[in-house]
């Protein structure tokens, strides 16, 4: 939630450039002064610093930005992505989101025939061999993938 306290854009600007200046720009985590773990222009988000993290709205903006951004980069790499089934849609963008990222996916070249092909089954079957099912398979959410692609 955006505070109620007013900040005109002059002041706003001044504290962005300082802010950038101490904290770079980088869009990477990384350490303050003390130590603490910080995002963006100085957000810390260190379990160790009371009163630090995200906002729910805030972790809900960033979600709808990785969700989009996950389904233009699957859309690219994969023309078919966007008109497959939403559940294969679903499930490709949830494993990105686990993985951090699509890179890994595309090395799946038989799962990703598979669903091309419309063959779920196989592609489960594929999906269930891969290092993020094995890494994940203790999961809930991991077999409700596999179920998701194979259309159960």
């Amino acid at each position: 939630m955006i505070s109620s306290l007013s900040i005109d854009h002059g002041k706003l600007d001044c504290i962005r450039s300082l802010a950038a200046q101490s904290h770079g720009t980088s869009g990477q985590a990384r350490k303050n002064l003390q130590g603490f773990i910080t995002i963006g222009l100085g957000r810390c988000i260190d379990p160790r610093k009371p009163n630090s993290g995200l906002l729910p709205a805030e972790i809900d903006l960033l979600f709808l930005e990785d969700v989009a951004n996950t389904s233009e980069q699957l859309s690219r790499a994969l023309p078919w992505f966007l008109s497959s089934p939403s559940r294969v849609q679903i499930a490709l963008i949830v494993i990105a989101l686990d993985l951090g990222g699509i890179e890994s996916i595309l090395t799946w070249r038989r799962v990703l025939t598979a669903l091309e092909l419309s063959d779920y089954r196989a592609a489960r079957e594929y999906l269930a061999n891969t290092s993020w099912f094995l890494l994940s398979a203790r999961r809930p959410h991991a077999k409700k993938i596999l179920a998701l692609v194979n259309g159960d």
